[in-house]
């Protein structure tokens, strides 16, 4: 799918006078908010190195705290015998040692975890404190420990053991810092369409589902190439889905080109209709690279939806370039804006009634309403237009477009325009 960059704009507020103070404050807040985009994994490195100086403090502190209150609590003195005796790893001194350490360190990482989920990762973690994020970053500290030791016992064999042990300080911050950035508070991916589409979803109710829906979407493009298109027609289909049956549009076009955003759909895509001559497969860039004025029908099916309007302009603007001027913009599934999803829904049931899989409609719409679909429709929605507004942004692009009698599709709810080159 194309995308456009939107103007950014930056509003400027009125402010009072300021004190010299308050200006050099300011400019030094400035400055550094300036830094720290192009530098902010250096200043998260600083931020983390510092944040575990105060845990390292901490982790000293609670030791020594709780290595010489175990030494006096009777529940201590007496688990410390048992672990001893079971284990044969020590004596009592030597465990309560180890379970004031543990405790120690785990105060520190929880610490640390708070203050870098707080400060130095706020951005990825929108400062909320979760135990799956949490598990990570203290499986992330033992990572850390690993690497302290291994690189300790390797450079004490080498080197003076104060200098061993300042390689093994730097070894454990790298893995702690790399894991923390890149594993524990990695920036999750903001939700998208393409997303959706590029992964496993549970739009088609079954097999027979998918295979009648894009049996049909094949019929009526070819329907459309064969009325409307010269004999030979190149034709593109952009964003054409999983596109199963494009060997019907292929029979009545000299070439078809199936453009599709999503990688693992286009790779399947490709392999679907390798040794098809006249199908071709492109990414959305191969299709804003083709030279102008050489297609003769665009079809732009269940796509509008979802983007926004002005990527669907931009994308009108692409198709006026591409198409012939005796050329035609079919525009499909365009949904109005008084459309509820219930008129999808029974659209859905009507399909899967005349064609076996009724059944399975009424169990799909069930896990759709349940699927990652339904929340990413109500976290992003769908775009609709009027037919004046579909109509509008056309001829903003260099088109003449109407409403058509059908859609491409069994819901025919929805709306469709076709559209011709001023």
């Amino acid at each position: 799918m194309a995308s456009v960059v939107g103007k950014t704009h930056r509003a400027i507020s009125d402010r009072g006078p300021e004190s010299r103070t308050t200006a050099r404050l300011r400019g030094l807040a400035d400055r550094l908010s300036h830094a720290w985009r192009p530098r902010a994994i250096s200043l998260k490195a600083v931020s983390f190195g510092l944040i575990g100086v105060i845990n390292t403090a901490v982790d000293y502190g609670v030791f020594l705290v709780a290595s010489g209150a175990y030494a006096y609590l009777p529940p201590a003195l007496a688990l410390s015998d048992w672990v001893s005796d079971a284990c044969a790893c020590g004596s009592p001194q030597t465990v309560l040692l180890i379970g004031a350490n543990i405790t120690s360190w785990l105060i520190a990482v929880t610490g640390s975890y708070i203050m870098n989920s707080s400060i130095t990762f706020a951005a990825e973690s929108r400062r909320q404190l979760r135990w799956r994020a949490y598990s990570a970053f203290v499986v992330s500290g033992i990572a850390g420990l690993s690497a302290n030791t291994a690189a300790l016992v390797f450079a004490a064999q080498l080197l003076p053991i104060w200098i061993a042990k300042a390689i093994a300080i730097l070894a454990s911050f790298i893995v702690n810092f790399l894991l923390s950035h890149f594993v524990v508070f990695r920036r999750p991916s903001a939700p998208s369409w393409l997303a959706f589409w590029d992964s496993p979803h549970p739009l088609y109710v079954s097999a027979r589902h998918k295979d009648v829906h894009y049996n049909l979407i094949a019929r009526d493009i070819a329907d459309l190439v064969a009325h409307k298109a010269p004999a030979a027609a190149r034709v593109l289909d952009y964003g054409s889905g999983e596109a199963l049956h494009s060997e019907i549009v292929a029979a009545v076009s000299g070439e078809l080109l199936l453009c599709e955003g999503a990688p693992s759909v286009r790779a399947a895509l490709a392999a679907h209709f390798a040794g098809k001559p006249k199908i071709r497969v492109i990414a959305p860039e191969d299709a804003t690279a083709l030279d102008a004025h050489v297609l003769d029908v665009i079809v732009l099916h269940s796509v509008v939806q979802y983007l926004t309007p002005e990527e669907t302009i931009a994308l009108f603007a692409l198709f006026r370039r591409l198409l012939k001027s005796s050329g035609i913009l079919v525009v499909s599934d365009v949904i109005a804006p008084d459309v509820p999803a219930l008129t999808d829904a029974l659209a859905l049931l009507r399909f899967g009634a005349g064609n076996g899989f009724l059944l399975g409609a009424l169990i799909g719409l069930t896990r759709t309403r349940l699927s990652d679909y339904w929340r990413l429709r109500t976290r992003l929605g769908l775009t609709h237009y009027s037919e004046a507004a579909m109509i509008e942004h056309l001829a903003v692009a260099g088109f003449a477009a109407k409403r058509a009698p059908k859609i491409i599709g069994h819901n025919q709810a929805r709306m469709a325009f076709l559209a011709q080159p001023l």
